[in-house]
């Protein structure tokens, strides 16, 4: 088990995996995570230009996988 929330989404944004970690750290069981689009699940709040949704309209234009990650992200439950 990896300590840290790690949340796994298709081309689409939907969520195919999400660990225990990332569970617990949302509050919310795996039925009602998998499967659901990210934006449906959490609200995430970035403090710079770069965010979750205009990093992934780069990579669906230029990249067939990509990885990213952000520091400092705070997560607000929709």
């Amino acid at each position: 088990n990896l300590p840290v929330p790690v949340i796994a989404m298709n081309a689409t944004g939907e969520i195919v995996f999400a660990n225990t970690a990332a569970l617990k750290y949302i509050e919310k069981g795996r039925e009602t995570v998998v499967g659901q689009q990210l934006s449906g699940v959490m609200s995430l709040d970035f403090s710079g230009e770069s965010t979750l949704t205009s990093w992934l309209e780069a990579s669906r234009q230029n990249r067939v996988t990509n990885t990213a990650t952000w520091r400092r992200v705070r997560l607000h439950q929709p």
